[in-house]
């Protein structure tokens, strides 16, 4: 039996999934002159994933709306952690960048929130 994945970071569970999640993964190359081939370019391995999600906290009122971003905010301060994402295996990330955007009567609050993937070894105390 498939469960549904609900998102997590940390100690924060979402409400609902993001509505959009974007994964980008790039990878580095070096470009270098050759003698007598040119400019060669040369894989350099890949980089850090970066995570965009995108969605909104909708509550039934504005107060526990920023009672929710207030949640957030405090479970997920103070570094990297554990990113469950829907369909994809957990991933060790550092929580970036994260905006709100408060709206008509306060209920729903579109937020967009940026994630790198990070190396535990880099990270004591998790």
């Amino acid at each position: 039996m498939i469960y549904m994945q609900i998102a997590q970071f940390k100690g924060f569970l979402f409400p609902h999934n993001p509505s959009a999640i974007r994964l980008t993964k790039p990878s580095r190359h070096g470009v270098f002159f050759c003698p007598g081939h040119g400019e060669v370019v040369q894989s350099l391995g890949g980089g850090a994933a970066e995570i965009t999600c995108e969605g909104s906290f909708v509550c039934a009122s504005a107060d526990d709306a920023a009672a929710l971003v207030a949640d957030f905010e405090e479970k997920t301060s103070g570094g990297a952690g554990i990113l469950i994402l829907p369909g994809r295996e957990p991933l060790f990330a550092v929580l970036t960048s994260h905006s709100f955007e408060q709206t008509g009567d306060g209920r729903a609050i579109p937020y967009t929130m940026r994630f790198l993937e990070a190396d535990p070894a880099f990270y004591t105390g998790v």
